[in-house]
């Protein structure tokens, strides 16, 4: 490459396989189509169950670069997507779910990110309400680790998104 940065022209695909043991069925579904996309995230008490959310980091169009986050509603390929602009790189999404989680999506999503504020960023955002922007920022004074995972541990009773 020549030192250039540029697409590759094979964008990412959001593809959900459903197998189902007691049918002996599997089926592949192919869902709305963002283009460049980072391997999704789900709730981690989801994992291996039932699950209507999806989150992941994308490229928008005018970008090179991993710069937006989105919510894809895996029932309705509905996405609800924020832009973090052309000075910022995400580099993972992390899901913590609060005590409640549900199909309503109580909790929280942590995005780190690389931008012109400082050395890095972890990005805090209500998993409901993504297109929002973040609730709160923690700018660091130094580099976060590349694929940093948050360790999270239960809220107290009286700590809920309002």
């Amino acid at each position: 490459m020549n030192g250039e940065t540029r697409k590759t022209g094979a964008p990412g695909a959001f593809r959900r396989t459903v197998i189902d043991l007691v049918a002996g069925t599997q089926t592949t579904k192919r869902h709305a189509t963002l283009p460049w996309q980072e391997f999704p995230m789900i709730a981690p008490s989801r994992v291996g169950r039932s699950y209507r959310h999806a989150y992941h980091l994308f490229t928008p169009e005018s970008s090179i670069l991993w710069r937006a986050v989105a919510k894809l509603d895996v029932e309705t390929d509905r996405t609800d997507v924020f832009d973090f602009g052309p000075w910022a790189l995400g580099s993972r999404v992390d899901v913590r779910a609060s005590s409640q989680w549900n199909r309503r999506n109580d909790g929280w999503l942590l995005v780190e990110t690389v931008n012109n504020r400082g050395p890095a960023a972890l990005e805090i955002f209500d998993a409901r309400r993504v297109a929002d922007g973040p609730v709160a920022t923690a700018t660091t004074r130094t580099h976060i680790p590349c694929t940093f995972t948050a360790i999270g541990r239960r809220a107290s009773p009286k700590c809920r998104l309002k």
